[in-house]
């Protein structure tokens, strides 16, 4: 799908996670009493020191009871919230799902019956709770504990490992092993996912997200396929454990330029306070004063009633003298504060000053900020002609090997979705049984996971009516007709147009060329996010550069005419290097019943008001064989 020349809208800032305070908590549980285990003691000891390694401050729980694992957690909670820091939470253990949710269980647990489960272990979802409560940017909480069942042979768990939960805003949710299924625990110092976590927790440069793809990869071949790893993700944000030379830069500048505006506040605050206090001062020397004045004057009117005549002009020539006295005092007094004045005036030019010397600081500092972000792309295009070359060199392998490769070099990279779909060809003529994420419409917790379902046959269409998203007219009808599938595309209409293996637009039937959109994935989930860059070429040999993020946005009911499905919504914006192209799609898609979108809306605008394409596709029939 997707026949249009896409977009490129600037990612995100990829170093706005990277100047903040970092806090993890780490649970390590062995000591069961009825099912012990051998490694997430040491599991924790490792990550904890990883973690510390890259600036976290950690907090380590091992072999904990109930109450530790509330206290622990709770404080976890209180110190996003007071910090709003980056937050990270490591637990290895014993996990088990009831009624949907998960609970961590501590080493204390004696639990005779299943419904004991909800007073006497953790409750992942309070752990979820707080950290929406915390309101600190961005989370990582990751589960090492799927594991073997922890009641023992005489005692049945109504599901294997634990429930599919959708990633809160702002979080990343990572399982050691598929929602519904069972973990390895390891055979050497540590278990077989933490073992690999650690090993790429130390790999430079690399997003978090792109250190879990890995991960996967490793410990599903590590497994011959029956522990894959899954996570889900609603991070706003980039995050790298070990961060860009470039982005350090960014961070330490930005570290001490928060420094340097709270000691300008204090200081602010001080001279306020001080300045406050002079004036408390001036003015109460001045009531003390005229305070005096009048009980002198008062003094000299009663020696003056018992004296009149006598006094009477000594009397008023005391108060001749008390006026003036008074004159010379608030003369003191107003000369007084116009020398504050004139100091509040010199300090309020060295606040100017400073003003002036940060705003020059602050245009050097985003013209450096725009030659690193113009090195930046220029790299991204480098390394995306690599890609582009690479693949071109392998799609059509039949090595398992080559394809591993490339998804580690790569893991989120324009081919991974087709790197990802061939290995799996591969390691299935090879006999793995990998194991699959258990799904339940009765979760309450999850929209859930999908697979694209990508066996094309020849004969297969796909029909779609064109309306005009503002008149709402028809305005054509759209075929597309599976005449002939390679090894590396699908073919339509007798070469009018092809596509790649998941069905992204590869050529159009206008005679463009797109090479690299990755706009149809593989596996879709609530949140689930990716980026993709391409080249599109027009039949004069004009190539122009994009990028567009997508996002799963929600899951929901589409009825069309070609009937009612269950899909996952995708939003992508972006626009072109170099012209002011924005472009926004939207499509609904359900993967594992129809290989294409059910409905997909464009919008193309030129400029800041001239719109080019508004339009809408619905399916209206499709055949697949």
């Amino acid at each position: 799908m997707f026949p249009l020349g896409l977009f490129a809208q600037g990612a995100q800032s990829a170093g706005s996670l990277a100047a903040l305070p970092r806090r993890a908590l780490v649970i390590g549980n062995d000591r069961y009493r009825d099912a012990p285990l051998k490694n997430p003691v040491n599991d924790a000891r490792a990550i904890r020191a990883e973690l510390e390694a890259v600036d976290f401050s950690v907090s380590t729980a091992l072999d904990a009871t109930l109450e530790q694992m509330r206290e622990r957690i709770e404080a976890y909670g209180r110190e996003l919230a007071r910090d709003k820091a980056v937050g990270l939470f490591y637990f290895a253990g014993h996990g088990i799902q009831l009624s949907w949710r998960n609970y961590l269980l501590p080493v204390d647990t004696v639990i005779d019956k299943l419904e004991e489960v909800r007073d006497k272990a953790f409750d992942l979802g309070r752990l979820l709770e707080l950290i929406g409560k915390a309101g600190n940017p961005a989370n990582i909480v990751i589960l090492d504990a799927c594991r073997n069942n922890p009641f023992g042979r005489d005692f049945r768990v109504e599901q294997k490992g634990l429930s599919q939960v959708d990633a809160p805003v702002g979080t990343l949710l990572a399982y050691a092993t598929a929602p519904g299924n069972v973990a390895i625990d390891g055979e050497g110092d540590n278990g077989l996912y933490t073992e690999n976590l650690l090993r790429e927790i130390r790999v430079p440069d690399a997003k978090v997200e792109d250190i879990f793809k890995r991960v996967r990869l490793s410990v599903r071949r590590s497994s011959k396929g029956l522990q894959i790893p899954w996570e889900s993700t609603s991070l706003e944000d980039d995050f790298y454990f070990q961060l860009p030379e470039e982005m350090r830069k960014v961070a330490e500048a930005a570290r001490q330029q928060r420094l340097e505006a709270e000691r300008e506040a204090r200081r602010k605050e001080d001279e306020a306070k001080r300045r406050i206090e002079e004036e408390r001062q001036a003015r109460l020397r001045a009531e003390t004063e005229r305070r005096r004045l009048l009980e002198e004057e008062l003094r000299q009117k009663q020696m003056a009633d018992a004296e009149r005549q006598k006094r009477l002009a000594e009397a008023q020539e005391a108060v001749r003298l008390a006026e003036e006295e008074m004159r010379r005092k608030e003369a003191e007094i107003l000369a007084a504060l116009r020398l504050a004045d004139a100091g509040r005036h010199r300090k309020d030019e060295e606040t100017r000053a400073r003003q002036r010397a940060a705003e020059a600081e602050l245009r050097r500092k985003l013209e450096a900020e725009r030659a690193a972000k113009e090195k930046d792309e220029n790299e991204k295009r480098r390394r995306q002609e690599e890609q582009f070359a690479l693949w071109e060199r392998i799609q059509a392998s039949t090595d398992v090997a080559v394809f591993e490769d490339f998804l580690r070099r790569h893991p989120s990279g324009n081919f991974a979705e087709l790197a990802q779909l061939r290995l799996d060809q591969l390691l299935a003529r090879q006999g793995e049984r990998r194991i699959e994420i258990v799904n339940s419409e009765a979760n309450p917790y999850t929209k859930g996971t999908a697979r694209l379902d990508t066996a094309y046959k020849v004969g297969d269409f796909y029909q779609y009516r064109v309306i005009d998203s503002y008149t709402k007219l028809l305005i054509r009808d759209a075929r597309q007709t599976v005449t002939a599938i390679t090894d590396t595309e699908i073919v339509y209409n007798d070469g009018m147009a092809t596509s790649d293996l998941l069905g992204n637009s590869r050529k159009m039937p206008d005679g463009r060329l797109i090479n690299g959109l990755q706009g149809v994935i593989l596996e879709y989930s609530l949140g689930r996010k990716w980026s993709t860059r391409f080249t599109v070429t027009a039949p004069n040999g004009h190539e122009s550069n994009s990028e567009v993020d997508f996002k799963v946005v929600a899951r929901e009911s589409v009825t069309v005419q070609a009937g009612t499905f269950d899909c996952f919504k995708v939003e992508g914006e972006g626009g072109a290097y170099g012209f002011p192209l924005r472009i926004r799609i939207v499509y609904w898609i359900a993967p594992d019943k129809c290989r294409r979108p059910i409905v997909q809306e464009n919008f193309r605008q030129v400029g800041p008001a001239r719109v080019i394409q508004a339009d809408r596709m619905e399916l209206t029939e499709f055949r697949q064989t």
